[in-house]
């Protein structure tokens, strides 16, 4: 059964209205704070492109180019997403003339997973795509810019 609540501001007379907006309004913030940084800053100083279900089949489907992207879960939990971020920051500067890149974010996004190459358990993962072909990175553990596992765009 679908319960409707009133908008306060639409019936002024209601006193339950108020009191249920607030606990949706502290549960939306509760989840929003888990899932930004606490700076509410993007953790991608290299501003790549935000990949969502409205953009992702026009911009990397549709296209020729080769795309470069990063699937992340942004939680402060997970401590991976600074280490990986940074060294998809130092490739995306190096490339972004040459390769398109950008990121997922699950929390936020995940109807866009359906759509991914690949199916994930943990993250962040990266993969290339490029008409049709879909690539994981393998060893995601070990990148740097220095290595040889960024050989997508090393043999581009």
């Amino acid at each position: 059964m679908i319960k409707f609540i009133r908008h306060p501001d639409k019936n002024p007379n209601c006193t339950e209205c108020p009191v249920k907006f607030r606990k949706i309004t502290n549960a939306k913030e509760a989840l929003l704070s888990e899932t930004t940084q606490s700076d509410g800053k993007s953790i991608f100083r290299s501003n790549p492109t935000v990949l969502t279900t409205k953009n992702y089949h026009r911009l990397v489907e549709e296209s020729n180019d080769l795309w470069i992207i990063m699937v992340y879960e942004n939680v402060k939990s997970n401590h991976f997403n600074d280490k990986f971020a940074g060294v998809f920051d130092e490739v995306c500067l190096k490339y972004k003339g040459i390769v398109k890149f950008g990121v997922v974010e699950v929390v936020n996004h995940s109807n866009l997973l359906h759509y991914l190459p690949y199916k994930f358990q943990f993250f962040p993962n990266v993969i290339s795509y490029q008409q049709g072909e879909g690539e994981l990175f393998p060893n995601i553990d070990s990148f740097t810019v220095a290595s040889n596992n960024w050989y997508i765009i090393n043999n581009f």
